[in-house]
């Protein structure tokens, strides 16, 4: 069991096997979702059509007049990440289909929907899949919920027993990681973001809340385990509270040019149970050469550790995503 304190700085590793479909081994933020690249954390999002609030997916709904309700039509995204400090590979496939709610002319009620489907994500450390639904009752405010079931892997980003919350770094965790179990975890997530737009600057504010319970084949040999998704040591059964906040300002405009925003950001993470938790402030650019769906976003955030058992000190955490995200009416082209 991992009971010493941090070892030396972390090297990133070598990043194993290719890129597969879901969730960082650790934890891109969440781009806001970022985020980032969710829990999630502030994703760069794509150009909004004139005098539109910005969405949640950065492309806006099928095209039709504001006081006009579109039919039906499905959504999807597609991220890729990668990281270090701790090291990650991680990518996540979300699929919905999605229904417009009231629309007028006033700016808050031009992209509102409903929308139900799910999410598949793998990693090296682990295999994720569960239902996602996401309502957008104002154009600022989204709000999601997700239930998953996670197969966790047996290795050093796995389910490692600790019998207190220091001694994260892999160096730490390297010499436990073939003793870790093959396990299981069930979650339930609430999460609302909050995106606000005026002129060249946008806000945005994300914030998890996440039920966990972790299925372990031998759950007295310590009383916590690892969390890699977010770098956590958790109890068994816990809740885990995310915040994200991303303050940018748009360095090109996007439309029918590239949008490039540029600015910083800061995020915290506690597990109510164990006690554990993580504050980094750092900067993030997100960059979309084309508002072509062909054409991803990427993401790049850079988060020394202000707080943190073990991270301080050492190297920043450094998040790179790509992202695709697609609004295709039924029948019609993809947006």
């Amino acid at each position: 069991m991992v009971t010493r304190s941090a070892g030396p700085l972390l090297a990133m590793g070598a990043l194993v096997g290719s890129l597969l479909l879901g969730e960082p081994g650790s934890a891109v933020a969440e781009t806001p979702d970022p985020g980032p690249v969710s829990g999630t954390a502030p994703a760069a999002a794509a150009p909004d059509p004139p005098g539109e609030v910005a969405t949640s997916d950065g492309a806006a709904a099928p095209a039709v007049a504001p006081t006009s309700r579109p039919p039906p039509w499905l959504w999807f995204r597609e991220q890729v990440g990668i990281g270090g400090w701790p090291t990650l590979i991680q990518s996540e496939t979300r699929l919905q289909g999605r229904a417009a709610l009231r629309r007028s002319e006033s700016r808050l009620f031009q992209n509102t929907y409903v929308g139900a489907g799910g999410v598949l994500a793998l990693s090296p450390a682990f295999l994720r899949v569960g239902p996602r639904f996401g309502i957008q009752p104002l154009d600022v405010l989204e709000v999601e919920v997700q239930g998953d079931w996670a197969l966790i892997l047996p290795m050093l980003s796995g389910l490692v027993a600790f019998d207190e919350t220091s001694g994260k770094l892999g160096s730490d965790r390297a010499p436990f990681g073939g003793e870790t179990p093959l396990g299981q975890m069930w979650s339930l997530t609430v999460s609302p973001t909050l995106r606000l737009k005026a002129g060249p600057l946008v806000v945005v504010g994300n914030a998890q809340v996440v039920w966990v319970w972790v299925v372990d084949p031998d759950p007295g040999r310590s009383p916590y385990v690892y969390e890699a998704l977010r770098d956590l040591v958790i109890e068994r059964q816990d809740v885990l509270i995310q915040q994200q906040y991303a303050l940018l300002g748009e360095v090109l405009p996007g439309g029918a040019r590239p949008l490039l925003r540029v600015g910083a950001t800061v995020r915290h993470r506690l597990a109510l149970g164990s006690g554990d938790l993580s504050l980094v402030l750092g900067g993030m650019v997100t960059f979309k050469p084309s508002p072509k769906p062909a054409w991803p976003t990427f993401i790049l955030q850079v988060l020394p550790y202000l707080l943190d058992a073990d991270r301080v000190g050492t190297f920043p955490q450094v998040l790179f995503a790509i992202q695709w995200e697609v609004s295709r009416p039924k029948g019609g082209p993809a947006r």
